[in-house]
C-alpha cells in the first residue's frame, strides 16, 4: 500500500476523533449541568477567586472567555451599547443553558409545585414558602439567638428570593408564580411575594422579614418589574450588604447618581417596546448599574455579577429563565461570601454542627452534636438529648466501606439538602477531616478518641 496513502489514512482517522470529542464536548456543555459547571471553574477558577488567578485553563467554544463591553457610556452610543451587553449576556450564559432545560421541564410538568413545602406565617401578612432544610444549632447560633442551646434542630434557606409587586396578579400569573417558587424551594431557597406602594414601605418589610426570620434572609435576592423595579434598584444602592442580586425588568426610573462599584449582583432585563419608549437617560442609568456590578476582582463577579440581556418572547417561566443560571451561582457566591466574612472555611459553615474555633482554646468534640438518641413520643425539637458517644469499630479491609458515626450523622443533618445526593462517601469525609485538621491537631486527636473508624478511613485516603 502507498505510504502516502497509510499516512493520509491514518491523518483522516486522527482528524475524525478530534472531530468526535469536539462534539461530543459540546453536547456534553449543552446538556449536562455537572460538566458545564465543571467547565466554567476550569475557566474562572473557584467561586472565590480572583480575576488573576482564574482563566488559567480555556475549553473553547463555550463562550466562557468572552470579554464584557467597555466602551464608555454616552447617549451617543446608548443602543450599541445595549446590542453589545445583550450579545455578551447570550455568550456568556451558554454554561446556564442545562440549568434552564431544567427549568423548563419543572414548570412544564409539575401541577402541584408547593405541596411538599411549608410555607411561615409573618406579623403584617408575609407568607414565606421554605424548602424544609433544617440543620443542628451551635455556638454562633445560640449567641445570635436563633436556638437555646446546642443541638437544637433549627431551620434555615440558602437564600430567600423576595417578588416585589405594584399589584395584584390574576389566577393564571399566581398558578405560573407557584412553578417558579417550586423550582426555587427544590434549590433550597426559600419565596416571597411582597406588594408594595412605596419605597419605604418596601424598605420597612425588607427589614421586618430580616428580624422575623434571620435564617431564612441572610441572601437576599430581589425580583421585580416597573415601579418595582426602581424601588429594588434604590433599595440594593443603599444596602449593598444585605441584597446579593437584584433581577430587573423594565424599571421605571432610576436614580442618578450611581456608584462606580456596585456590591449586589444585578440582572437587567428589557423588552423592546421599553427600550423604544423610555429616555435615553434611564436607558444609560441601567447601562451604568450593569456596569459597575461588575466593577470587581471577583472573577465570577466580573464576569456574570453585572448582565443586560433584551427580553426574549420565547423564553419560558414567570421568572425568565434567563435568571435562573445567574441566580443559582449568586446563591453559591453569596454562601461563600458570607463564611469568609465571618472568619468561617466553606466546610466549617456547611457542615452546620462546628461551632467557630476559638484560637485560643481547641474545640472539645463533646461539644459536636452529631448523633441524635433515639426517643418516643416527643415532638418538642428542645426536648431531644444528644448521645456525644462513639462506638469504636476496626476498619474492614474493603476500601470502599466508608461507613461511621460521623458519617451517618452528617447525612442524617443535611437529609434535607438537594445537594447531598451528589456528594460521594468519600468527599464527605474528606471534608471533614480536611476541617478538623484546619482547627488543630487536638480536635483531630479528640475525632479519633471519639470515633476510630472515621479517623482510620480519612488518613486512608486523604
Amino acid at each position: 500500500m502507498n505510504p502516502i496513502f497509510k499516512i493520509s489514512k491514518v491523518c483522516g482517522k486522527m482528524i475524525f476523533g478530534i472531530f468526535i470529542l469536539i462534539f461530543c464536548e459540546a453536547l456534553s456543555f449543552r446538556f449536562i449541568e455537572n460538566y458545564a459547571n465543571f467547565k466554567v471553574k476550569l475557566n474562572w477558577g473557584d467561586i472565590n477567586s480572583k480575576t488573576l488567578d482564574a482563566g488559567r485553563i480555556s475549553i473553547p467554544f463555550g463562550g466562557l472567555s468572552s470579554s464584557p463591553p467597555t466602551s464608555i457610556i454616552t447617549s451617543e452610543n446608548t443602543f450599541q451599547r445595549i446590542i453589545e451587553e445583550d450579545d455578551y449576556s447570550k455568550s456568556i450564559l451558554k454554561f446556564g443553558r442545562p440549568a434552564r432545560d431544567k427549568y423548563f421541564d419543572y414548570i412544564t410538568e409539575v401541577q402541584s409545585p408547593l405541596a411538599n413545602f411549608d410555607i411561615r406565617n409573618f406579623q403584617d401578612g408575609m407568607n414565606l414558602y421554605v424548602p424544609s432544610l433544617n440543620r443542628f444549632a451551635n455556638q454562633n447560633d445560640i449567641e445570635c439567638g436563633y436556638a437555646r442551646r446546642i443541638g437544637d434542630k433549627i431551620e434555615y434557606s440558602k437564600a430567600v428570593f423576595i417578588e416585589v409587586l405594584n399589584e395584584d396578579v390574576n389566577e393564571d400569573s399566581d398558578f405560573a408564580r407557584q412553578k417558579s417558587f417550586g423550582f426555587l424551594l427544590g434549590k433550597g431557597i426559600s419565596c416571597l411575594t411582597l406588594k408594595v406602594q412605596s419605597q419605604k414601605e418596601l424598605n420597612q418589610r425588607i427589614e421586618n422579614l430580616r428580624e422575623q426570620a434571620p435564617l431564612q434572609s441572610q441572601n437576599i435576592i430581589l425580583w421585580g418589574e416597573d415601579q418595582s423595579a426602581s424601588y429594588i434598584v434604590e433599595y440594593l444602592l443603599k444596602n449593598q450588604d444585605v441584597v446579593s442580586l437584584a433581577i430587573i425588568k423594565d424599571p421605571a426610573k432610576l436614580i442618578d447618581a450611581i456608584d462606580s462599584s456596585i456590591k449586589p449582583w444585578v440582572l437587567s432585563i428589557v423588552s423592546n417596546p421599553y427600550l423604544e419608549e423610555v429616555p435615553n437617560s434611564t436607558i444609560n442609568s441601567i447601562l451604568q448599574v450593569v456596569d459597575s456590578a461588575r466593577a470587581s476582582p471577583s472573577s465570577y463577579t466580573s464576569k456574570i455579577g453585572g448582565l443586560l440581556t433584551i427580553f426574549n418572547h420565547r423564553d419560558v417561566g414567570y421568572l425568565p429563565s434567563i435568571a435562573v443560571p445567574v441566580l443559582l451561582k449568586s446563591v453559591l457566591f453569596t454562601e461563600d461570601r458570607i463564611q469568609l466574612e465571618k472568619h468561617l472555611n466553606p466546610e466549617e459553615l456547611a457542615s452546620g454542627e462546628i461551632p467557630s474555633p476559638n484560637v485560643e482554646t481547641s474545640m472539645d468534640v463533646t461539644e459536636l452534636d452529631l448523633q441524635p438518641k433515639k426517643y418516643i413520643g416527643t415532638t418538642n425539637l428542645n426536648d431531644i438529648e444528644f448521645d456525644y458517644s462513639f462506638e469504636e469499630k476496626e476498619l474492614v479491609n474493603d476500601s470502599l466501606d466508608f461507613d461511621c458515626e460521623i458519617l451517618r450523622a452528617y447525612k442524617e443533618i443535611h437529609a434535607n439538602d438537594p445537594d447531598l445526593p451528589f456528594l460521594s462517601d468519600r468527599q464527605i469525609i474528606l471534608r471533614l477531616g480536611n476541617t478538623f485538621e484546619e482547627m488543630g491537631q487536638s480536635t483531630l486527636e479528640s475525632i479519633k478518641i471519639k470515633d476510630s473508624r472515621f479517623f482510620e478511613i480519612y488518613q486512608s485516603i486523604k
